[in-house]
């Protein structure tokens, strides 16, 4: 059986998140990570970002993911992006 590399833009850092043996964030953390986004201690960044617009709900989603997990959103968010490229271009042709 053939030992092949990896091909495609994100598959080396796949590789390399595969090979760490990480798992998700434990229920307890995700909860008070919640609770800190959803009420930050006053003037501190979060609170700042915050009241500025950022939608710190969206964070807490990436760090519920595993590595290998995120790693794939990334590489399946790269294959749509090349997708609209090539359909762009074959509109421009």
């Amino acid at each position: 059986m053939e030992n092949n590399p990896p091909t495609g833009r994100g598959s080396l850092l796949t590789k390399k998140c595969s090979e760490r043996k990480i798992s998700k964030m434990t229920l307890e953390l995700q909860h008070r990570l919640y609770e800190l986004v959803m009420n930050p201690p006053a003037g501190s960044k979060i609170a700042e970002a915050k009241a500025f617009g950022i939608d710190l709900t969206l964070n807490l989603r990436s760090l519920g993911l595993t590595p290998d997990e995120r790693v794939a959103e990334m590489e399946s968010a790269l294959a749509f992006m090349d997708d609209l490229q090539r359909a762009g271009a074959q509109l421009r042709q």
